[in-house]
């Protein structure tokens, strides 16, 4: 009998006590599997989550059939992301999908019973969840959406070859924004290009636009890293709206900013295929294996996506070899 019947049929002859009452779980169609979004407004999450949807219907897990599938959008909040983990924990989900560092780490000391899955996590092992990239996590796993830095830059440096100095501009409350730039600035001084570091909170956003023109002003171009503040569009438009002004492009981590015109770059990984990764080890782990266990992922796919027309608005010339090299292309 397939597992997942299996799986079914007990819970369906099981019973649990909840807020003092006792609920027949025969209305709960298969495993029940919460997800943890970080937010709905940056458009990496949204096709992410997309994604671990798809890849857990490619398995035979179909929401409202034999699968409950509970999607919780924190929007950056961090009381709203305990408020949802408690609220999966009360209703006793079988294993927790997290989108976002944040909304990890959030988990990770929250609900340290329930096995969990990450993805959209850009440096698991910089940033606390996992012991190092090899390592294993205590009872979680998952799927990061690390591109390394240096083949990031090598790819910019193919585009634009005059580039000697290096803007990075993050928000030093983002976990992972933190640890991409720190990695982004070792890789660009291996290249033997000068590094110019600007790292604001959130109480300096305020300042963005400035300090974005003034980081302009002394480099030749500029690194955003995986930050889900200055990712925001509204952000993204403040610091273009001066970047713009100076002649001076973005390198991105996504390439729905490129789309957007936002950057002019960005290798990345397809954020909806790394979604539906998720289902290897959701489904090892609904068949008894511990989280813990089950060595984490990384995207099996990276991407080149190139603005022509922002090229051609910011005056830089891009090499027919390096417009080959791109998967997607924006005119």
């Amino acid at each position: 009998m397939n597992k997942h019947l299996i799986y079914l049929t007990a819970v369906i002859l099981a019973l649990v006590v909840v807020s003092g009452g006792v609920i027949d779980l025969e209305r709960r169609k298969g495993p029940h599997i919460g997800v943890l979004q970080w937010t709905e407004q940056v458009p990496p999450f949204r096709l992410a989550r997309e994604g671990v949807q798809s890849g857990l219907a490619s398995i035979g897990l179909k929401n409202g059939e034999n699968l409950t599938l509970t999607v919780h959008n924190a929007e950056q909040s961090r009381e709203m992301a305990l408020s949802a983990i408690r609220e999966f924990k009360r209703q006793k989900v079988d294993l927790l999908i997290t989108l976002g560092t944040a909304g990890t780490l959030l988990a990770m000391e929250e609900a340290p019973d329930i096995p969990i899955v990450y993805t959209l996590v850009a440096a698991p092992d910089a940033t606390g969840i996992i012991p190092d990239t090899t390592g294993f996590g205590p009872n979680l796993t998952g799927v990061s959406m690390r591109v390394p830095a240096r083949i990031q830059l090598l790819s910019a440096k193919q585009i634009m070859p005059g580039i000697s100095r290096l803007g990075i501009l993050y928000c030093s409350e983002t976990l992972a924004a933190t640890a991409t730039a720190h990695e982004t600035a070792a890789a660009a001084d291996s290249l033997g290009w000068q590094v110019v570091k600007v790292a604001l909170d959130k109480s300096e956003l305020d300042t963005l636009d400035a300090r974005a023109a003034e980081l302009a002003g002394t480099t030749d171009a500029i690194y955003i890293p995986a930050d889900a503040i200055l990712n925001l569009p509204t952000n993204m438009r403040r610091i273009t709206s001066v970047t713009d002004k100076g002649g001076v492009p973005l390198i991105g981590v996504g390439g729905e900013q490129v789309r957007q015109g936002f950057t002019l770059m960005a290798v990345h990984c397809n954020f909806a295929e790394t979604g539906k990764q998720v289902k290897s080890p959701v489904e090892k782990i609904l068949a008894g294996l511990s989280a813990g266990s089950i060595h984490p992922q990384s995207p099996q796919l990276h991407e080149l996506t190139i603005n022509l027309k922002k090229a051609r608005d910011l005056n830089i010339p891009i090499h027919r070899n390096a417009i080959l090299m791109a998967d997607n292309i924006y005119e």
